[in-house]
């Protein structure tokens, strides 16, 4: 068992159990599979505390694919 208080801590270990989730579950992203549709990249984040919310737009405006024409009319 680790000496260091903070890995005793509740709120800690779920941390360290949900990162091991990601990283076991997780597949590589590969942005032309996002192009093409077949993949979305995911962000971790939390909008009331602003966390990760400037990264997601960061990375929205950078690499989000252009609107392409479409055949629907109104």
């Amino acid at each position: 068992m680790d000496d260091n208080p903070i890995a005793q801590d509740a709120m800690y270990q779920k941390c360290v159990e949900d990162m091991i989730l990601v990283t076991e579950a997780g597949v590589d992203y590969d942005y032309e599979k996002q192009l093409r549709g077949e993949q979305t990249p995911v962000f971790f984040g939390s909008a009331l505390s602003s966390f990760g919310v400037e990264s997601f737009l960061n990375y929205y405006v950078d690499n989000a694919p252009t609107p392409k024409r479409s055949s629907w009319h109104t």
